[in-house]
């Protein structure tokens, strides 16, 4: 959302509109839509002249606080209201909405299963630079043939990131594995949030960071801790004290890991796609609620660890024979925006005054993302249910 006194939404639209021409030619995969191959399951970028669509909403009446994320923020997002399938949503849309006040929001909706952050970033400063009548930045790169499964597929590892689609008795809809059964059975809303879950946002400052990375070290059990690691670690230890689970339950962790440098040979620089592949930390609920945070963040590493190249061959081997979705049944799903430069991105007009997801309809789903004071301070971004929301408040102080 920047300052734009005197700007129309139409002129934005239009400033928009111009370069995403010499940006979505390159990216070719951006101006189609997914198609299901009934042989495989596997989607397919398939030729669609809607798959890339823009718009404007003139004149909402008043601009919610920067950084506050209510219901109101998904009217801010393009959502694509009459998807039935997966096919008919656009892997792009793009909404300017203009306030009274003379601001502006642009919002994006994108498809994960070909977009990730970092390619989405490379997609946006390319945009940003062309809006301003510069250059691309970097040359987008789209051959996905290194995430193709080996003829035939073997796996060599058990795969606990993931559930077969067998165990589970039926395929998910379009709400995906994160999505409450209420949402899932709705009309489809984009990004409407389920009535029976909370998403709150809980900041940590510089020194609440820090001193979770002490507290991780103080055993000397680890001689290294991230901020990403401790503040993990310090979010599923909160959860799992939050939820009804018997001691012996199994509390898991799942985090979103870029292997682009993990691949070999290493995917290119530009590689767009999806580039992610889910880490996952196990422990009982009893070890995860009574250990140290050394031992939460010790799992975490571990997981980390295991992410190699033959690890991540191995899982795509998985999904093709098995299918699947991430499992999520008995545990979070963690997502780090931290190192997303949104903040530095400028189309011509100013920098933005806040970045980030609008309100999901995911449950046991958390973004870290960069305070837009950028002062080195993180927001946690989750939806819990309601009476898990309330524990979690009293668990996740530092």
């Amino acid at each position: 959302m920047s300052s734009l006194s005197g700007w129309k939404s139409i002129a934005i639209t239009q400033e928009l509109n111009s370069p995403l021409h010499p940006v979505t030619s390159p990216w070719q995969s951006l101006v189609m839509s997914l198609f299901q191959m009934p042989s495989s399951g596997n989607f397919s970028p398939s030729c669609d002249a809607n798959a890339l669509a823009i718009g404007t909403i003139p004149m909402l009446k008043n601009l919610p606080a920067p950084n506050t994320l209510t219901p109101r923020c998904r009217k801010f997002v393009p959502q694509a209201h009459n998807a039935t399938t997966i096919s008919d949503i656009p892997l792009m849309m793009v909404q300017v909405t203009t306030f009274k006040c003379g601001g502006h929001a642009i919002g994006f909706g994108m498809s994960h299963l070909v977009w990730d952050g970092h390619g989405v970033v490379d997609f946006l400063f390319n945009l940003t630079s062309l809006a301003q009548g510069g250059p691309l930045v970097s040359e987008p790169k789209p051959n996905r043939d290194m995430f193709k499964a080996r003829d035939p597929p073997t796996p060599v590892f058990d795969h606990p990131e993931y559930l077969k689609l067998d165990d589970l008795g039926h395929v998910p809809s379009l709400g995906g594995p994160f999505t409450t059964p209420e949402a899932a059975e709705s009309e489809f809303e984009g990004i409407a949030p389920s009535p029976k879950h909370i998403t709150q946002v809980f900041p940590f400052s510089a020194k609440d960071l820090a001193t979770l990375k002490m507290r991780a070290m103080a055993e000397g059990v680890l001689k290294k801790v991230s901020t990403f690691e401790a503040l993990a670690g310090h979010v599923w230890q909160a959860r799992t004290k939050a939820i009804d689970a018997l001691p012996n339950d199994i509390a898991q962790l799942l985090y979103a890991v870029d292997v682009r440098d993990r691949l070999d040979p290493p995917l290119p620089k530009g590689f767009v796609g999806n580039a992610l592949y889910s880490a996952c930390a196990r422990a009982t609920c009893e070890e995860v609620r009574n250990g140290p945070l050394s031992f939460c963040v010790q799992e975490i590493q571990k997981a980390n660890q295991r992410i190699t190249n033959d690890y991540i061959r191995s899982g795509i081997d998985w999904w093709e024979v098995y299918r699947g979705v991430p499992a999520v049944t008995s545990g979070i799903f963690i997502t780090s925006w931290q190192k997303m430069p949104f903040y530095s991105m400028d189309f011509g007009w100013g920098k933005p005054v806040f970045a980030g997801p609008a309100v999901h309809p995911m449950v046991e789903f958390v973004i870290f993302l960069p305070s837009r004071h950028q002062n080195g301070s993180l927001d946690v971004v989750l939806g819990l249910q309601p009476d898990v929301m309330t524990r979690f408040q009293e668990h996740v102080r530092v």
